[in-house]
């Protein structure tokens, strides 16, 4: 199936002149994939700009439609720490349809090939780059949290590098609204099997791991995301990362929520407390974005 959905991407794309919403490119390489979306780095030919085209194979209507969201929501958010869609547009081919998006382009790679690179050269983030890495990655989710939507999967891996190292969000198909309440047992078991989809397991708030009835599913779920994420910024991985790749329970893990904490002791009092606070099992106690970025002012 993934071979045959690569084809039909490819006889889309073809080997000269692609054309997305009357902007003509060429394509260079492939630059990833996922279970249904591959990236290729393209260039318009009018300017030599390059950027990332994220090609989503759609199944379906309600696929399409979601993809086809994803793009409109990458295009109306406004933040530096957003990545930005220049355009997109919708191509059909039965019984799949493609929808192309054309993004920014970033050559350094993601927040987790960074910590792959340090760890090979035996080297660290100094505190104030891990505070400023932090913080624009805050700003970015907090963008997203004002107008209304939760991320639901924020890792290292779906942080872009800029110039000079600026953080940007990028993979926004698992955009949710901010806050959806579950009334019954079929509502919370269907979220459940969404993040199961499409929130990564390291990354995931206890609250998706086993939703609760009865109760709202905030953006606080963005936050234990980000208490992992400020983590990883000190560690190089996650607090349940190894966890995860020793095949162990995370769900066991994020439920005791034991993790090392030696090396943010010796860092920064109030930055382990931050990590803490946002990795508290109880939703209804972490802070939201803006105070814990009015917290990280405080800490530098």
């Amino acid at each position: 199936m993934g071979k045959a959905l690569s084809r039909i991407g490819s006889s889309l794309c073809g080997v000269g002149v692609t054309v997305i919403d009357g902007n003509k490119y060429i394509k260079h390489r492939q630059l990833g994939e996922g279970a249904f979306s591959y990236v290729d780095e393209i260039e318009d030919i009018k300017d030599g700009k390059l950027y990332a085209l994220k090609r989503i194979i759609c199944h379906d209507s309600k696929s399409e439609k979601e993809a086809v969201a994803e793009a409109k929501a990458t295009q109306s958010l406004s933040s530096k720490h957003i990545i930005k869609c220049r355009s997109f547009e919708v191509f059909k081919k039965a019984p799949y349809s493609e929808v192309w998006l054309v993004l920014e382009y970033y050559d350094k790679g993601t927040l987790w090939d960074h910590f792959q690179k340090l760890k090979s050269e035996n080297k660290v983030l100094k505190f104030n780059e891990i505070v400023r890495l932090f913080r624009g990655i805050v700003e970015g989710v907090n963008a997203i949290h004002e107008a209304g939507m939760v991320h639901r999967d924020l890792k290292p891996a779906n942080i872009l590098l800029g110039a000079e190292n600026c953080p940007v969000i990028c993979d926004l198909g698992s955009l949710a609204e901010a806050s959806v309440k579950i009334s019954t047992k079929k509502e919370a078991q269907t979220l459940e099997d969404l993040a199961s989809e499409r929130c990564t397991l390291p990354y995931r708030a206890p609250e998706l791991l086993s939703v609760p009835v009865g109760d709202y599913i905030t953006t606080s779920t963005d936050i234990w995301s980000l208490g992992c994420i400020l983590y990883s910024l000190v560690y190089l991985e996650g607090p349940f990362d190894s966890v995860w790749l020793k095949g162990d329970s995370v769900h066991l893990a994020v439920q005791s929520a034991k993790f090392d904490t030696q090396k943010l002791d010796e860092l920064s009092g109030p930055l382990k407390a931050l990590v803490e606070q946002m990795l508290d099992q109880d939703p209804k106690y972490r802070p939201p974005a803006d105070l814990v970025n009015r917290r990280l002012e405080e800490i530098i």
